[in-house]
């Protein structure tokens, strides 16, 4: 047993030195493609304006929220301080005084709405120390009510609230506790955090200990992406508040076995893609064990390819994979940032890029 075990060991450390000697380039698209692509979409760059849709005139909330989730991760973000003030004047302006957002009909498809935009564009304000100008009236009506707790989180984890899954069901679940954590509730309104307590306690009763996903209806299960997908919502969630997730091994070796070359989607990358990978490197660097590490850096190694393609090919980053509209490329550079934050030499920018789930808690 202890000869298998050295045997692991050395598998392990092999895994992650020949892991360091491959490094993909992404300096191409930082210094040029990226700006070519910002040219589709930019409206007035001096206070974050730009448009949803590509070539368009019309400025649009998740133009902007896109936009600036980028330029931090490349650490382009280079907005005065005048122009963070007017930036943060546009993304209000969007926002109405119940504190959701004004959607186009395009945006409509970013995800579950209105409970997606509250977090998305909210995590956007934070990146650049802006805030909302209006609490969010719903979330504050539901903390200030213990007796709904229960029901409004079992329609979203049975996916009967109008969302379709727990996919989709939770962008709301995330969003609820997220946007309560950075409009300052969690400091300000002691109700809040009893009912973030007891949402963490009631979600870790019903998860699946097997997967570490959410999964009240079995078809979600793995193969099918909706139980990974809903719980990156919620374990993203869970890090921004240090809550412990509760199956951290049975998350890491679910997500791993759901990577087929390279994606955990396919056959391009996307957002289902930041969700796996988020799931196997999170938890395998918290475990900390070798063999762990070993597992997200094997993870990385798959994933990174096909981002490099993506992400060096002009005719991709201009074209409708990533330039149909502004939301889809934020996934891609945020993979490669995950990667690049624990295994540095695996890639090559000109700035280390900011995993932006580590400055505000929603994606």
């Amino acid at each position: 047993m202890a000869v298998v075990k050295a045997a692991k060991l050395i598998l392990a450390l092999c895994a992650l030195c020949v892991a360091a000697d491959t490094s993909y380039d992404f300096t191409e698209f930082e210094d040029n493609f990226i700006h070519q692509w910002l040219d589709l979409f930019t409206i007035n760059a001096a206070n974050g304006t730009y448009s949803f849709l590509a070539k368009s005139s019309q400025a649009g909330v998740y133009g902007s929220a896109d936009v600036l989730h980028i330029l931090f991760v490349l650490d382009q973000f280079n907005l005065t301080n005048d122009g963070k003030r007017a930036a943060a004047q546009v993304i209000n302006g969007y926002q109405n005084t119940s504190g959701f957002f004004d959607l186009q009909a395009a945006e409509q498809h970013t995800g579950f709405q209105p409970w997606h935009a509250t977090g998305y564009v909210n995590a956007a304000l934070r990146l650049f120390d802006a805030r909302s100008e209006y609490n969010n009236s719903v979330y504050r009506e539901l903390i200030a009510s213990p007796n709904d707790w229960q029901s409004t989180v079992d329609v979203l984890l049975n996916a009967t609230d109008g969302c379709s899954s727990i996919w989709s069901c939770g962008h709301k679940l995330a969003a609820m506790v997220a946007v309560l954590s950075m409009e300052g509730a969690l400091q300000d309104v002691p109700q809040a955090n009893a009912f973030v307590d007891w949402w963490n306690q009631y979600l870790n009763s019903r998860v699946d200990r097997n997967t570490g996903q959410w999964l009240v209806n079995p078809v979600w299960a793995p193969p099918a992406k909706e139980g990974l997908g809903g719980a990156f919502h919620l374990y993203f969630v869970y890090t921004w508040l240090q809550m412990p997730w509760p199956f951290p091994n049975a998350s890491m070796t679910t997500a791993a076995s759901m990577q087929h070359d390279g994606l955990w989607g396919g056959p391009t990358p996307s957002y289902i893609d930041i969700d796996g990978m988020y799931q196997v490197v999170r938890p395998a660097m918290a475990l900390g064990t070798p063999e762990a590490e070993a597992l997200a850096s094997q993870a990385c190694q798959q994933y990174l390819p096909v981002l490099h393609k993506a992400l060096t090919s002009i005719s991709t980053v201009l074209g409708p994979q990533l330039a149909t509209n502004t939301h889809t490329l934020p996934a891609l550079v945020g993979g490669v940032a995950e990667c690049g934050k624990w295994f540095p030499d695996m890639v090559a920018t000109r700035r280390p890029w900011k995993q932006c789930l580590d400055y505000a808690p929603f994606i």
